[in-house]
């Protein structure tokens, strides 16, 4: 599967979730969700890169977690922090 990139979104600030701490940076363990789900991820299939997309302030703390994953810059909407993700992009296929 060196074909495909995957990208997870993660740069939402949880306003519909109802809790003080966005659900992101919630943890199962020692680690937050989306680093659990990125890993748990990574298990299935071998991905060529995968890409976490993160509030400008929270990515330094993404790449502090998980090195091993490629970090992008969320924009003001989904679909900005999607567009920044793929710009990173390099492999025929996204996931």
């Amino acid at each position: 599967m060196k074909d495909i990139t995957l990208i997870i979104l993660g740069a939402g600030d949880s306003t519909r979730f109802g809790l003080a701490q966005k659900k992101q940076w919630l943890r199962s363990g020692d680690d937050p969700f989306w680093l659990v789900l990125a890993r748990r991820l990574a298990s299935y299939a071998d991905f060529e890169k995968i890409i976490i997309v993160g509030s400008e302030d929270e990515i330094k703390h993404m790449k502090y977690f998980a090195p091993e994953f490629c970090c992008a810059k969320g924009g003001p909407t989904r679909q900005e922090s999607l567009k920044n993700a793929l710009a990173l992009v390099n492999t025929p296929f996204v996931m």
